[in-house]
């Protein structure tokens, strides 16, 4: 990763890409690969705040970053000094492309954007953080997404059912807007999530994991969007009425200290982990993922577990239906239902040919429609296409 620079580089031949974004875990878990592949056409600028200085200087980023202050919450003196920051940044860099992710820095981003004259403004929507939200606070972020997608010449979504509630929510009043293959942001690598892995004897012991338990498994954040409320009712009628050992293992950063809560519904039969840079050693031991979310943008935590041959048990949502095809590659409830949740989960228990049928098919298709290599190059065709558009690329 190159040394910060308040400075416009000397003149190239490539066009110039530059992505604006407020978190280094955001950019950890989607973007590293997309970066990667950009630097071999574009000359590519990351606007980024240095919130995980740790995290960044281990990726070892194939391009030049800017660190600029941009809170996640609204912080009106702060924003006004991070807006400007990053239009005078602009007016340095010159690009051709400005491309932006999640609302605070897609906001700015898109204003420095417009008002430094930057002729391809490209904001990708990874979820609505006000789809589960009401009153006020869902009037303010639905308002700041609209006005986002007006700024923009271009907006993607990473799920066809996100991009469908973004058009009924009004939010949408276009026709530039896309959705790319079939959605995700950089879909899975098959390499590093891969079923046939050995799996790690001292994880399974560490755990407390027996041979003959049946294992689910959350990957993720614990946040009450994310339903872990109703996963705990869940699994405990699971844990009631299952006629074979089972367990649940909940690995992530607990945000809203929820861990104790679900600890004390659930005692031994829970199994708690942080923050993980393996998950998919995690998913070698685990015989189904479970995602329990109100609020997706796409669910990528499931075509991760799909990769590794694993069934999913996930809330009906808009983003999530397009990860999980109902009845084919995983089974899917009433966000909220936790009896429904637990019927779910008992008949992937239950049914081993079932099982089977929905653990193949989640695999072919991963394999077919996300592969890492496929989706960043959908990626990668997107941008070559605006560009030409404008003269840019020939």
């Amino acid at each position: 990763m190159n040394d910060h620079q308040n400075m416009a580089s000397p003149m190239i031949s490539q066009p110039r890409i530059v992505i604006v974004m407020h978190s280094v875990l955001n950019l950890k878990f989607f973007w590293v690969p997309i970066l990667e592949s950009m630097a071999t056409e574009f000359d590519v600028v990351l606007y980024i705040r240095n919130d995980a200085p740790e995290i960044l200087k281990q990726l070892d980023l194939p391009c030049r970053v800017v660190f600029i202050p941009i809170e996640r919450q609204i912080a009106p003196w702060k924003d006004l000094r991070a807006l400007f920051a990053i239009w005078r940044q602009l007016r340095l860099d010159q690009p051709d492309l400005l491309q932006t992710v999640t609302p605070k820095a897609g906001l700015l981003g898109m204003l420095a954007g417009r008002a430094a004259g930057v002729p391809i403004r490209v904001h990708t929507f990874q979820g609505q953080v006000w789809a589960t939200a009401s009153g006020l606070k869902r009037t303010i972020f639905r308002l700041i997404d609209t006005f986002i997608a007006q700024l923009s010449t271009t907006i993607l979504a990473d799920s066809r059912t996100q991009l469908d509630f973004l058009r009924e929510e009004g939010v949408l009043r276009s026709s530039k807007c896309r959705v790319l293959g079939s959605g995700s942001i950089s879909g899975v690598d098959l390499e590093r999530f891969n079923h046939n892995m050995p799996e790690d004897p001292a994880l399974r012991a560490d755990l407390g994991l027996t041979d003959d338990a049946f294992v689910f498994l959350y990957v993720g954040r614990l946040q009450r969007d994310k339903g872990l409320h109703v996963l705990a009712d869940a699994y405990a009628d699971v844990l009631a009425r299952a006629t074979r050992p089972t367990r649940l293992v909940v690995v992530g950063p607990d945000e809203e200290n929820i861990g104790p809560a679900l600890e004390e519904k659930l005692g031994d039969a829970l199994v708690l982990r942080p923050y993980t840079s393996r998950p998919q050693d995690y998913l070698r031991l685990a015989d189904a993922a479970v995602l329990p979310s109100f609020r997706e943008g796409f669910g990528s935590s499931l075509i991760e577990a799909a990769a590794m041959r694993l069934p999913s048990v996930a809330s009906r949502i808009y983003g999530i239906n397009c990860a999980v095809i109902e009845g084919e590659t995983g089974l899917l409830f009433e966000a909220g239902n936790a009896g429904e949740m637990a019927s779910a989960m008992l008949r992937l228990i239950n049914d081993p040919t079932e099982y089977d049928r929905l653990a193949d098919k989640a695999l072919d298709r991963v394999k077919r429609e996300f592969d890492q290599r496929v989706v960043v190059s959908n990626l990668m065709d997107f941008y070559l296409g605006e560009l030409a558009g404008r003269g840019k690329v020939t």
